[in-house]
């Protein structure tokens, strides 16, 4: 997986499966390009009075990198427990009108991250918004991720050195798309009191 195009990124934000609270990591496959991204991450440097780059201070602290190790040992356990909120989530949403969610592809280990769903208003009779609000209104913080799409800023849509596509199905998903609370601490009580939202409307 990590093997695909020139370079990849792996996220550890604090809403990952695996986190380092804030911070991630970039998977490389040449020594030249792991000497020039550690030059970019501190500063540009070569030496302490030497610099070749334009970089910034990227680097890991040592209190992110003590969290993640210390997390290292339990995150098989924590996927193990988010599958569960996930699969949760899917039978009781089975059949609700208007809700549709990805179901779990073959031969691919997941790691549960988030949990998102597609609203289809004139099916669920709310829009994704609406939704939110309503979860909201009941303490759930489910999140508009994906939303909006990146070019739809202004820096983009006015910046000529960007790429426009013009992408209907993406902009249908960010339009409708809505994360469903995804944690290994999640128990029952609070998967139910979410469920009771979703399909009371």
């Amino acid at each position: 997986m990590l093997n695909w195009g020139d370079l990849s990124i792996l996220s550890f934000h604090a809403t990952k499966a695996y986190s380092t609270i804030e911070g991630g990591a970039i998977i490389c496959h040449t020594p030249k390009m792991k000497q020039k991204l550690d030059k970019l991450k501190s500063f540009g440097f070569d030496s302490e009075t030497e610099l070749s780059l334009l970089g910034s201070n990227a680097k890991m602290n040592e209190i992110q990198a003590a969290f993640g190790l210390a997390s290292l040992g339990q995150i098989d356990d924590a996927i193990e427990k988010r599958q569960q909120v996930a699969e949760m989530y899917r039978k009781a949403l089975a059949d609700v009108n208007g809700i549709r969610y990805l179901d779990d592809l073959d031969d691919v280990r997941h790691n549960y991250s988030y949990f998102p769903v597609i609203v289809n208003e004139q099916e669920y009779g709310l829009s994704r918004d609406a939704l939110y609000e309503k979860l909201r209104e009941n303490n759930i913080l489910a999140r508009r991720y994906f939303y909006p799409l990146i070019t739809e800023f202004d820096f983009y849509k006015k910046n000529n050195l960007t790429v426009q596509y013009n992408s209907d199905v993406a902009k249908g998903i960010s339009d409708n798309v809505i994360c469903l609370p995804m944690h290994h601490e999640l128990n029952c009580d609070d998967i139910n009191k979410i469920i009771a939202v979703l399909v009371s409307k």
